[in-house]
């Protein structure tokens, strides 16, 4: 039918959810596509036409009309490098806690908080809203997964205060959703910077694969923390809780994170994605602050951009739990180099194997094992062998 998202190609989904909130008329719905992520359906008989979900959808995304994001930061940019004056709180996060005392402090003046949960019966990602400084252990750290928004914006209310974490394109649609109704004054809005959305696909196959390998029962399963800092923040880990097992594998030896870093099974729309750098809709943008600034520190470092009034003041109200110091752009260029994220060689013969009866075993060494020995083969060439000899050691490797 004219006027809803269905008149654009099905592919450019993100699976934000942002339409199903802003639909009047309950037309919409998200399901699980065959490639494993989460898409709009719009029920036709349900619909009448009035463009609300369309003008909530990142899709129908305007051409960019001004200044780069990051060009703009440059001009004027308030960019920070952002720490928890607490250390177990650093320690318990993904990088430098500035998201968990963000939520600590809005929670005590009266906001509720929407962030990311991991459901461990449904072995999925979800948006949830907390009013207790108990269940903000529930979206504490990264979910490296395409989350459901689905119920948690439907929920919001007009008048009461709420802080959203949430990637960039359901942030934009949260924002689109929230102007139509004239409700943004009462939201804090946080983003970050998104490498992209692994298919469910891999996560199921991953699950049976530790499953099977590691004697995990997946039905037992208590917590899934997708950066536990055990071995350090730079080479963090997946750590999966069971009631009688655990497993422990740090990012350089894991198989999802092979997957997943190796971006052979992202959602397409998250390739060439504008909203990774061009056009950002957050009051608050976070990241990890990689790089060279900060190559020693293994408690974890936040990358903190204020991008309105609204997020200097979130800083100003951080100031007496975070230390907070002033950083360039070309700082943040180098700790999140990547504009766009290319389709890499393999992408749709790997989506199929996903979408077969293949064990992930078999699709890891047809596709990625190679790769794997030869990047742990450099990494002990680092450590063993004088700098002098590593580039003849590597075009070694390059023939082989």
């Amino acid at each position: 039918m004219p006027g809803n998202i269905n008149n654009k190609p099905k592919d450019l989904c993100t699976g934000c959810g942002a339409c199903l909130a802003a639909c009047p008329h309950g037309a919409v719905s998200m399901s699980m596509g065959d490639s494993g992520f989460l898409e709009a359906v719009v029920a036709d008989d349900k619909c009448t036409g009035c463009g609300m979900c369309t003008k909530a959808c990142p899709k129908f995304l305007q051409p960019l009309e001004t200044a780069e994001y990051m060009d703009s930061l440059k001009e004027n940019g308030n960019i920070y490098m952002g720490v928890s004056r607490d250390d177990s709180t650093r320690k318990k996060t993904s990088s430098g806690g500035i998201a968990m005392e963000m939520a600590r402090a809005y929670l005590n003046k009266g906001y509720k908080i929407c962030g990311v949960a991991y459901n461990t019966e449904k072995h999925r990602a979800e948006h949830i809203i907390v009013n207790t400084e108990k269940d903000l252990e529930r979206i504490r750290g990264s979910k490296y997964l395409q989350s459901s928004t689905s119920e948690a914006f439907s929920r919001f209310r007009k008048g009461e205060g709420y802080v959203v974490f949430g990637t960039p394109c359901q942030i934009y649609g949260l924002r689109k959703h929230l102007q139509s109704r004239k409700m943004e004054d009462d939201f804090i809005l946080v983003d970050f910077f998104c490498h992209g959305v692994p298919s469910y696909l891999l996560w199921d196959k991953y699950l049976e694969y530790i499953g099977e390998r590691y004697g995990i029962n997946i039905k037992s399963i208590k917590n899934v923390d997708f950066k536990d800092k055990k071995h350090g923040w730079h080479n963090y880990s997946m750590r999966i809780s069971g009631e009688k097992s655990s497993y422990l594998k740090s990012m350089e030896d894991d198989v999802f994170y092979d997957f997943f870093l190796s971006d052979m099974c992202l959602n397409k729309p998250c390739f060439n994605c504008t909203f990774r750098h061009d056009q950002v809709y957050s009051d608050i943008r976070l990241g990890d602050f990689w790089g060279p600034k900060y190559k020693h520190d293994e408690k974890g470092v936040s990358i903190v951009i204020s991008n309105t009034e609204k997020g200097n003041n979130v800083i100003q109200d951080l100031k007496e739990h975070c230390i907070f110091e002033r950083v360039s752009a070309e700082d943040i260029l180098v700790s999140q180099p990547h504009r766009f994220v290319k389709i890499p060689y393999g992408y749709e013969r790997v989506m199929k194997m996903l979408e077969s009866d293949i064990p992930l075993k078999q699709i890891y060494k047809k596709v990625l094992m190679k790769k794997h020995i030869r990047r742990k083969a450099v990494r002990t060439m680092k450590r063993l062998i004088p700098r002098t000899l590593r580039k003849k050691v590597k075009s070694l490797l390059k023939s082989t």
